[in-house]
C-alpha cells in the first residue's frame, strides 16, 4: 500500500516448534511471505523450541513462553506475559495454532482488546472431550476460524458449534515453481533403474499416517509386481517398520528423513499416502506440484485436493484396496503420465502459495477492520440492543402499523470481499430472516408498496437484493425458500448480457492490485480525475479501506469521466483479474429466479450513478434495462431501484416516464409518501453480530430498526 500506511503487527501463537511438521512449515512460509508493507509478523511459542532459530534466521521474532501446563502456574504466567506483550507492542491481531494456543490465546487477546483468529489444521482427532468443552466457551472470544479444508470446517461446526459464517476455508498453498518436474539424481543414489517403477511416500512414521495399512499393502504389492518401494521419514514407528519389511530386502527402502523434498518427489513414479486422518496434506500438495501420480486414502481434505482426473483415492484402513490401486498404477505407465500431468495443472490452477497468502491477508484485514472497538462504545451498543429487545413486546402493541425495507447485495458462505456492506454470510442471512419473521410479515417490494398505498395497518418487511450476483441464485434462494420468504431482486442487465462484472467490482479488483505500486502516483498525476487519489488513500488503515475510498471517489465522478478513467487504468495496468471478480447471473439464472417466485425489478443497464449521468444516457439506461428484462421474462416489470440509491428529480421523472410504477432508494428514510422514493436500509454482516463473533438478534433488530442512529449521532 502507500508509504504512509502503518503495517499491522500480528502475533502468531503456536503450541510448539519442536518438530518440522506441516503446521510449522506452513507458519514459516506464511510469515516469510506476508507483505511487510501491510503486516509485521511475530511468533510466540508455548513450549518446545528446537526450530526457533530457523525462524529467527529469516528475521522473524520468536518469543518463548516456557509453558509446561496451560492449566497450571506456568500457563497463568504465560497468559499474563502474552496480554502484556499484546498491549505493549500494539499488536492488531492474534492468530493461534493447535489446542493449547487455541485455549490460551483468545483469553489474552480479549484482555488486551485484540481480535483473535484460530487456524485449524486438522479435524480435531487429538482433542479430548474436556478440550472441546473448554474450546466452546473460549470460542465466544474468537473473531473467526481459518480452516485448512472443508472437512476441517465441518468438524469444527459439528464438535464446537462455531458459527459457519465465521469459518474461512483457506487451502494450503505450494510453491509450484520450486516443485516443477525435473529429473532427480536420487534414483541413481538409491540404485533405482530407469525402467523400474518406484512407489514411495514422505511422512512421519506416526500411527496417524497409516503405516499399519501401508506395510501390508506393500507386502501384497511386492508379491504381484516388480516395483520398488521407498518410505522416507522418521518417527516412533520407523524401527518397527524396518523390522517388519526386512524380509523384502532391497526391494523396500527406509532411508530415514531427508530435507530435499522436491528431489524425493521427482524420483517417484507413484506417491502414496495411507493416512487414517488428514486436515489438508502438505505432502499431497507437494506431490501435485511435482506432477506425481498420487494414490491416497479418502480422508479429511484429501478429496478436496485430488479429483478423479488427478489421482486415485481409496477407502482408509483397507490394505487390500490400497494394494490393488497401486498395482493398477504400476502396470499402466500411460495412466501414470496422464494423472501426473493433471495433478501438476491442478496445483498451478488452484493451490498456489501466492494465492494462499493473499487469502490469509484478506482475512487478517477483515478481522482487524471488524475489531470491536472501544469498550465504552461496545458497552453502550450492547445496552441499547438489550433495551430495544426488552421493549419489543410493547412496540408490537403500540406500533401495529410499521414497515421496513431491507437491501442486500450478496449472500456467500463466509464474509469476504472489498466492501463489507455488499456481503452477508449464509448463516447470518438465515438468522436475520428468522429474526425479521418473528416481528414482521415478510413481503416483496411490490407488496409493500401496495400495502402502503392502501393504508394497511400491518407490520411488514420487504426483503430485496440489488445488482444480480450469481450467489443470489446459488446461496440466497435456498435460504429464502427454506424460510418461505417472498423477495425482490433488482437486476442490472449488462452483466447478464455480457457476462462481465459491474464497473465498481472491476475497479475494486484493479485498484486492489495497484494502489501500492511504486508508479501509482505517476499514473494518477497523468490523468486529472485521479490526481487526488494518492493523498486520499494515504491515510487508510488497511488496503481494503483504501480500495473503498478510491472506488467511492471514482463513483463521485460524472459517469462518462468515470468510464474514461477506468479505460485509462486498464490501458496502464491491463484488465482486472477475471478469477478475482464475482460472478453475476445469466439470463437462464434470471428466469430461474422468476420461475421460483422472486419479484424481478429494474436496475438500469450498467449501474451508473443517475444524478451524475447525462439525461439522455440515463433515460436509455432506465428504459432499455426494463425492456431487456421484460423481453427475457415475457411479462411486465413494475418496480425499480436506483443504483447506489442515488436519485434526484430528473432520475425520478425518467423512471416514471419509463413505465415503472414504483421505485426504492437505498437510504433509511424518512419517507415522504412518494411511491418513487420509498426508502430502504442496506444490511451488513457486522450489524448482526454481538461484540466479537456470535449472531445477535437483538443487535440486528436494533440496527435495522434505527435504534443505533441516535447513538451514532
Amino acid at each position: 500500500m502507500t508509504n504512509e500506511m502503518v503495517p499491522a503487527r500480528i502475533l502468531f501463537l503456536i503450541d510448539e516448534l519442536e518438530t518440522w511438521g506441516g503446521a510449522e512449515r506452513h507458519l514459516y512460509e506464511l510469515c516469510r511471505s506476508l507483505d511487510r508493507a501491510q503486516f509485521l509478523p511475530e511468533i510466540a511459542v508455548l513450549h518446545g523450541a528446537r526450530q526457533v532459530e530457523r525462524f529467527r534466521g529469516v528475521g522473524l521474532p520468536v518469543h518463548e513462553l516456557d509453558v509446561t501446563r496451560i492449566y497450571g502456574a506456568t500457563g497463568i504466567r504465560a497468559l499474563m506475559r502474552l496480554t502484556s506483550h499484546l498491549l505493549r507492542s500494539e499488536t492488531r491481531l492474534l492468530v493461534t495454532y493447535h489446542t493449547a494456543a487455541d485455549l490460551l490465546g483468545p483469553l489474552g487477546a480479549a484482555a488486551a482488546g485484540v481480535p483473535a483468529l484460530s487456524s485449524r489444521r486438522d479435524v480435531g482427532f487429538t482433542k479430548k472431550p474436556s478440550h472441546v468443552k473448554a474450546q466452546r466457551r473460549v470460542n465466544r472470544g474468537v473473531a473467526a476460524i481459518i480452516a485448512v479444508a472443508d472437512a476441517v470446517r465441518r468438524a469444527v461446526i459439528e464438535s464446537e458449534g462455531y458459527p459457519a459464517s465465521r469459518i474461512h476455508v483457506i487451502h494450503n498453498g505450494v510453491d509450484t515453481d520450486r516443485y516443477a518436474p525435473r529429473p532427480s539424481p536420487l534414483r541413481a543414489e538409491l540404485g533405482i533403474g530407469p525402467d523400474e517403477v518406484l512407489v514411495g511416500t514422505l511422512a512421519n512414521f506416526d500411527p496417524v499416517k497409516g503405516y499399519d495399512v501401508l506395510a501390508p499393502a506393500v507386502e501384497r504389492l511386492r508379491a504381484r509386481v516388480p516395483a520398488r518401494v521407498v518410505l522416507f521419514g522418521e518417527g516412533p514407528l520407523l524401527d518397527e517398520m524396518r523390522r517388519r519389511l526386512a524380509p523384502l530386502g532391497g526391494r523396500v527402502l527406509l532411508p530415514g528423513a531427508r530435507r530435499d523434498v522436491e528431489h524425493i518427489l521427482w524420483a517417484l513414479d507413484v506417491f502414496v499416502l495411507a493416512s487414517h486422518t488428514e486436515g489438508l496434506s502438505n505432502a499431497i500438495l507437494e506431490a501435485l506440484a511435482a506432477g506425481r501420480t498420487i494414490c491416497a486414502t479418502r480422508v479429511g481434505g484429501n478429496p478436496e485436493l485430488i479429483d478423479e482426473g488427478s489421482g486415485v483415492l481409496v477407502p482408509p484402513g483397507q490394505p487390500a484396496a490400497l494394494a490393488e490401486a497401486l498395482e493398477a498404477l504400476c502396470r499402466d505407465p500411460g495412466r501414470r503420465l496422464a494423472l501426473g500431468a493433471a495433478a501438476r495443472a491442478r496445483a498451478v490452477a488452484s493451490f498456489s502459495h501466492a494465492g494462499m497468502v493473499r487469502r490469509y491477508e484478506e482475512v487478517f484485514h477483515l478481522a482487524i477492520e471488524e475489531a470491536p472497538g472501544r469498550t465504552t462504545r461496545r458497552l453502550a451498543k450492547q445496552a441499547v440492543a438489550h433495551a430495544w429487545s426488552g421493549a419489543a413486546p410493547a412496540r408490537r402493541v403500540s406500533r401495529r402499523a410499521a414497515w421496513l425495507a431491507r437491501c442486500y447485495h450478496r449472500v456467500t458462505p463466509t464474509v469476504s470481499g472489498w466492501d463489507p456492506a455488499l456481503t452477508v454470510s449464509a448463516d447470518t442471512f438465515r438468522r436475520q430472516l428468522r429474526a425479521l419473521a418473528e416481528d414482521y410479515d415478510l413481503v416483496t417490494c411490490g407488496q409493500l408498496q401496495r400495502a402502503l398505498a392502501a393504508g394497511e395497518r400491518r407490520r411488514l418487511c420487504a426483503v430485496s437484493f440489488d445488482d444480480g450476483y450469481a450467489d443470489n441464485l446459488e446461496v440466497a434462494l435456498p435460504i429464502l425458500q427454506e424460510a418461505s420468504a417472498p423477495w425482490t431482486i433488482f437486476v442490472a442487465t449488462d452483466p447478464v448480457d455480457r457476462g462481465v462484472a459491474l464497473w465498481f467490482e472491476r475497479l475494486a479488483v484493479l485498484l486492489r492490485r495497484h494502489l501500492g505500486c511504486p508508479d501509482f502516483a505517476r499514473v494518477c498525476a497523468e490523468h486529472a480525475p485521479l490526481r487526488a487519489l494518492p493523498a486520499l488513500v494515504a491515510g487508510a488503515a488497511t488496503p481494503r479501506e483504501a480500495v473503498r475510498l478510491a472506488v467511492a471517489a471514482l463513483k463521485d465522478l460524472p459517469t462518462h469521466v468515470r468510464e474514461e478513467t477506468e479505460a485509462w487504468l486498464v490501458a496502464e495496468y491491463g484488465p482486472p483479474e477475471a478469477a478475482a471478480l464475482p460472478r453475476f447471473l445469466d439470463w437462464d439464472g434470471v428466469r430461474r429466479l422468476d420461475a421460483a417466485g422472486a419479484e424481478i425489478g429494474g436496475h438500469t443497464l450498467s449501474h451508473p450513478i443517475l444524478p451524475r449521468t447525462k439525461a439522455a444516457r440515463a433515460r436509455e439506461e432506465i428504459a432499455e434495462g426494463r425492456a431487456r428484462l421484460e423481453a427475457a421474462l415475457g411479462h411486465a416489470v413494475a418496480g425499480f431501484a436506483y443504483p447506489n440509491g442515488d436519485h434526484d428529480s430528473v432520475a425520478v421523472r425518467l423512471v416514471r416516464e419509463a413505465g415503472f410504477s414504483w421505485a426504492f432508494t437505498a437510504a433509511p428514510g424518512p419517507w415522504d409518501g412518494d411511491p418513487f422514493r420509498i426508502p430502504r436500509r442496506v444490511v451488513a454482516e457486522q450489524a448482526s453480530r454481538g461484540y466479537v463473533a456470535p449472531f445477535s438478534a437483538a443487535a440486528f433488530l436494533a440496527e435495522v430498526e434505527g435504534a443505533y442512529d441516535r447513538l451514532r449521532r
